[in-house]
């Protein structure tokens, strides 16, 4: 049985990778080169359980946050460790692509 996947971004490719451990696999997209519409943050447990530890996609590292409520009031968030990581879309799309 062939499976089909449409959509080439980092989930449609891990899902056609995963289908392919089982049998064949068509992954449609329709852009020649994936566009970026994302700011790339993606935490870091999720790149984890992809598989996905290569520090080159990594452009920066966040732990936490400072928000602001309307009155200008600030509020700090320290997670103390990395929580999530932001990529370069373009070269994390490309290498899942793979």
């Amino acid at each position: 049985m062939t499976s089909i996947v449409v959509g080439g971004g980092p989930v449609g490719c891990e899902a056609a990778r995963t289908l392919a451990r089982d049998g064949d696999v068509i992954l449609f997209e329709e852009h020649e080169s994936q566009p970026v519409r994302c700011a790339g943050l993606l935490s870091k447990s999720g790149l984890e359980r992809l598989g996905v530890s290569d520090e080159r996609f990594v452009v920066n590292k966040v732990r936490g946050a400072k928000l602001y409520s309307p009155k200008g009031r600030e509020v700090v968030v320290d997670g103390k460790e990395t929580k999530a990581l932001v990529v370069d879309r373009r070269a994390f799309d490309e290498h899942m692509q793979q």
